[in-house]
């Protein structure tokens, strides 16, 4: 997973104290003081974090949250916390911690500061939605130099990076695409569409294992979403792992009851474990929920074939095994 740091902008500065000239400075006060040590332990979070040392960035960002009892009293301070609390997701995430970095999130998330914070101004949606208008009319060059617009208006922007990542996956720009989504996530590490549509690109450029532990991330995140389960799965049958596909695809349609998609990918997976009325069984459901899908009834009609086959050679089969 892409380095962060914790979603802060700049790092923290003490407050200039000023006064007439000859005027004695007072001294600093606890709260002052509790402040400059919460934020001096952010960034050794930040430091460990970058260097690798997971348990020790937990540490640095629980030591920021404890040295200031007011550390969410106002907005300034409501920031640091989120940014403790992203920092502390993040190593837990790469940690292996997800529920841990889960819990995390969801507390920077109840501080509505968990997100980078992109002006997202009137002219930014501008440029975003004129990009994403061109890019759905196939100008995709025009597209990409209005998101290059977007990011020199605001290089944080993740979704920048994220609809330009998506244009350039419509091109089968993969290593484009992975780049732009690794950007996405540096800036927003716990936004699930990012891992959800890189996993999606790593799966066609045939990064299976990679793509598999996106989605997984995703899923921490967004555990209700039935396509992401559906492109795990299918990520898993790309790698021969078709008990494990079946298992999300069951997943996708326990959430999505008419997912067309899922019925026939899971209908493909049983077949290729043998399983040919399953797969026939899913395959009409397939075309029941979307008939208007010539593929699914091809592929409906390649199973029924495959068991009038089966059922043509078994008697054959019965006389060999008889010696007949």
């Amino acid at each position: 997973m892409p380095k962060s740091k914790g979603n802060r902008k700049s790092k923290s500065k003490g407050r200039q104290s000023g006064g007439a000239s000859g005027r004695s400075k007072a001294a600093p006060s606890v709260r002052t003081t509790a402040r400059a040590a919460s934020a001096q332990m952010l960034d050794v979070g930040d430091a460990l974090l970058d260097v690798g040392d997971y348990d020790g960035a937990v540490a640095g960002y629980e030591a920021a949250l404890e040295a200031d009892p007011a550390i969410g009293a106002s907005r300034r301070n409501r920031r640091r916390a989120a940014s403790a609390y992203a920092g502390r997701g993040n190593a837990r995430t790469r940690a292996g911690d997800y529920a841990g970095a889960k819990e995390d999130y969801d507390l920077a998330s109840e501080l509505a500061l968990y997100l980078p914070e992109t002006p997202h101004t009137l002219e930014m949606e501008r440029l975003l939605e004129q990009g994403g208008v061109k890019a759905r009319n196939g100008d995709y060059d025009g597209a990409f130099a209005i998101y290059d617009q977007a990011l020199a208006l605001d290089p944080t922007d993740y979704i920048a990076y994220l609809v330009r990542g998506d244009a350039k996956a419509e091109l089968e720009d993969y290593a484009g695409a992975i780049a732009d989504y690794d950007l996405a996530a540096i800036h927003c590490p716990f936004f699930a569409v990012i891992y959800d549509n890189r996993g999606v690109v790593k799966t066609s450029s045939g990064d299976y294992d990679s793509a598999i532990a996106d989605f997984d991330y995703a899923l921490t995140r967004m555990s209700d979403n039935a396509e992401c389960y559906h492109h795990r799965g299918l990520a898993k049958a790309a790698k021969g792992d078709y008990a494990g596909a079946i298992a999300d695809y069951d997943q996708a349609i326990e959430l999505k009851p008419n997912f067309a998609d899922a019925y026939a990918d899971r209908g493909e997976a049983r077949a290729e474990l043998g399983d040919r009325e399953g797969s026939l069984a899913d395959l009409e459901s397939a075309v029941a929920n979307n008939p208007g899908n010539a593929e699914h009834y091809g592929d409906r009609w390649k199973a029924r074939i495959a068991i009038a086959e089966s059922a043509t050679a078994a008697p054959a089969t019965a006389l060999t095994m008889d010696g007949g």
